[in-house]
């Protein structure tokens, strides 16, 4: 009689797929660094922080273009949010 081959377990790692805003106003987060002139990590860290506006989505962060110009321009987070909102953009 053969033998049976023990069940092998192998854990297969989920494919991370990354979404990509339809809005281009919206902006994650390697593009919100491209635009901003400063590392990925730089940009999560400080978003991590509340230095600077973002919203973290599931496990991903979004950034607002005006709102990131805003706050460039040294406009409260608070600001340039209620800006966006009224439909004030440059």
């Amino acid at each position: 009689m053969p033998k049976k081959k023990a069940a092998v377990r192998r854990h297969h790692r989920r494919k991370q797929v990354r979404h990509v805003p339809t809005d281009p106003n919206i902006l994650n987060a390697e593009d919100a660094a491209k635009a901003l002139g400063v590392s990925k990590w730089l940009l999560l860290r400080m978003a991590r922080d509340g230095e600077i506006p973002g919203r973290k989505v599931g496990r991903e962060w979004r950034f607002h273009r005006t709102t990131l110009n805003k706050w460039i321009a040294g406009e409260s987070e608070y600001e340039a949010l209620a800006s966006v909102i009224r439909g004030k953009t440059k």
